[in-house]
């Protein structure tokens, strides 16, 4: 076993740290706003500041018609209905619990990236994947003081952050092709963030009297704290990608449970109950990582 790490898989760590700020901004804010408007505000946010720096930089200057397809795409999955998803999660679950089921998303990506890419990921990579397929189970597991069926309590909260996993893991995979193109993270992440705003308004128009856009001062304060470091987060991932791959890189991005689980302990003891359960479950999703890191 050789523990040796390179740059990109320091930039895929950075962004799980990263990442943890986001949700943490994300389960203060919106307790006083929907999570549809946490996601547009957010995106809209990313979007006008990665905006601001491809004029700046000249990035667009390198518009290709066939990434900004893939890239627009990435978003609309992954930035807008994911995080729609993982945002709705959050509220309905509490952040401790719905983080490190929305962590399963390297399950797909490597499933995906196997099968879309070609790539061919070493054993370690798979049993960190198991890893964190059994944290997962273990956090699914309704809890004995549920008011509700199991069935019941899937349909209200569980069935969201999955679905979340699911359009993250694919997210990686549409970026890669766009990066076929053009290999150019600023200039992917502005156009992502930019369709993924403009799908989440639709998705509002669309279903608005299920779905409500509410907010106040308070929590577009915190909802803006979260466009900033899900914009740094996106950035180093989104570079980290165009250097190594997704099978690697996806799950090393996701350990954001490991800071969760400290974050929440020191600043949400009000909001946040950390059973045994949630600790050992996030340890599993969180040594997946290590196995990758230890074996690829």
């Amino acid at each position: 076993m050789s523990f040796n790490i390179s740059w990109p898989e320091i930039m895929a760590l950075t962004s799980s740290f990263t990442y943890s700020f986001t949700l943490l901004s994300l389960r203060q804010g919106i307790r006083s706003a929907s999570p549809l408007s946490g996601a547009i505000v957010t995106s809209s946010v990313v979007f006008l500041l990665t905006a601001i720096m491809c004029l700046i930089n000249g990035s667009y200057l390198q518009v290709n018609m066939n990434a900004i397809f893939w890239f627009a795409i990435a978003g609309c999955v992954g930035q807008g209905l994911g995080q729609f998803l993982a945002f709705t999660g959050v509220e309905r679950m509490g952040v401790s619990r719905a983080s490190p089921i929305q962590a399963s998303s390297p399950i797909w990506s490597v499933l995906l990236a196997v099968i879309f890419l070609r790539e061919t990921p070493t054993l370690g990579v798979w049993i960190g994947a198991f890893c964190v397929f059994l944290g997962v189970a273990l956090l699914s597991k309704s809890t004995e003081d549920d008011s509700s069926s199991g069935w019941s309590w899937f349909r209200g909260a569980l069935v969201f952050p999955i679905l979340a996993s699911f359009c993250f893991g694919m997210m990686p995979v549409l970026t890669k092709f766009g990066y076929a193109y053009t290999p150019t993270p600023l200039l992917a992440i502005n156009i992502a963030f930019g369709s993924a705003s403009l799908f989440l308004i639709s998705l509002f128009f669309a279903f608005r009297s299920k779905y409500q856009f509410h907010i106040d001062k308070r929590a577009v304060g915190w909802f803006s704290l979260a466009a900033i470091t899900t914009g740094l987060s996106s950035l180093t991932f989104w570079t980290s990608l165009t250097l190594g791959d997704v099978s690697v890189l996806m799950p090393l991005s996701r350990l954001a449970p490991l800071w969760i689980l400290l974050w929440s302990y020191l600043f949400l003891k009000h909001l946040e109950k950390i059973t045994f359960r949630i600790v050992i479950g996030a340890l599993l999703v969180v040594s997946g990582g290590f196995f990758i890191l230890s074996f690829k």
